[in-house]
């Protein structure tokens, strides 16, 4: 790998009989990849082809989709201070790959019954809940785009057609927190519970565990009442409960204490759940690794044009997202 973007960095890998990183318990798919093992050599020469011709642009000032990979792969220290962090255009990008990848056959994660929530929609799900919470009769779910998303049917272009509850037992996400902070998350819609999974954990008071609640509140508040609305009663009993909401611990959770990496170690928490993989390997020591293989994967996997195709959704209706949306801008959605 070129110095330019950090040395090789050796990551524990799944081995021989695949069961060597398996979470306690768990069967591997025959399909399952290392999520933590080393970027493909030739994934990585290509992306880096790709951005070569700009590598004299300044960082920060080249195309949106140069910035897009270069936010991705440049090694500290940044250039620009808070550079490297990433923003919704990197979640929603790993998400949908992710996505893709559920739809192979056999499935590379522990069964079919997975579903990854498309983050473009989270954040309109999120600013929905502040009707939800005033008014609850006022958010539609019947004929709006939650029917869509609980049925499968987003993003459009990745639908898998799997519906919660009746196909789909565990749903997998990125969470934006208090605007520069990204935790992943996964919910047990059999189980009725969400568990969260923050990579800069802190001091853990009763303040600061009630804080992230409050984050979570449009999963633990909406869900039931999404499958309340779409689930028939016959496959579901109908409840008025919430959800039960859990923030693992730092002794289960690896932390970033480098910190600026937070929405690589949230995204790769979410795949490594989903694969029924340990944690082991995530870590800042193999964070620029990290980095790469996901920028790479990216790259490979999203056809080299992602970023230009997003789609925000609202409840009822997608948003295109501007095309002249400047990748680097540290806004309210940016990563810590």
């Amino acid at each position: 790998m070129s110095a330019e973007f950090g040395p090789s960095v050796p990551f524990p890998h799944i081995g021989d009989n695949v069961t060597t990183c398996m979470r306690k318990g768990l069967e591997p798919s025959p399909a399952i990849y290392d999520p933590l093992g080393p970027v493909d050599p030739v994934k990585r020469d290509n992306l880096l082809q790709h951005l070569k011709p700009h590598e004299e642009i300044p960082h920060g000032e080249a195309h949106e989709d140069i910035e897009f990979y270069r936010i991705l792969i440049t090694p500290r220290p940044w250039p620009i201070k808070e550079y490297g962090w990433l923003i919704e255009n990197h979640i929603a990008a790993y998400i949908r790959v992710l996505i893709q990848r559920s739809k192979q056959d056999p499935s590379p994660f522990l069964s079919k019954r997975v579903a990854f929530i498309d983050s473009w929609f989270l954040q309109s799900w999120v600013h929905d809940y502040k009707e939800f919470e005033a008014k609850p009769e006022m958010v539609k779910f019947k004929g709006s785009g939650y029917e869509g998303l609980a049925n499968g049917l987003i993003p459009t272009y990745i639908q898998t057609k799997l519906r919660w509850f009746t196909y789909v037992d565990h749903l997998y996400g990125v969470l934006n927190t208090g605007g520069n902070h990204w935790v992943g998350f996964h919910v047990d819609l059999h189980k009725e519970k969400v568990d969260c999974y923050d990579s800069i954990v802190g001091e853990q008071t009763l303040e600061s565990e009630l804080r992230m609640l409050n984050f979570f509140r449009p999963l633990t508040g909406m869900i039931p009442a999404i499958l309340n609305a779409l689930i028939p009663d016959d496959i579901r009993v109908p409840t008025k409960k919430k959800f039960v909401f859990r923030r693992r611990t730092k002794r289960i959770v690896p932390q970033n204490n480098l910190r600026g990496d937070c929405g690589v170690y949230a995204l790769k928490f979410v795949e490594c759940l989903a694969l029924g993989v340990a944690f082991d390997g995530i870590s800042d020591e193999n964070i620029q690794g990290l980095r790469m293989k996901m920028a790479a994967d990216v790259f490979d996997e999203g056809n080299c044009s992602l970023v230009s195709r997003y789609v925000r959704y609202s409840s009822d209706k997608p948003q295109t997202i501007p095309q002249n949306r400047k990748i680097f801008n540290k806004s309210a959605d940016s990563s810590s």
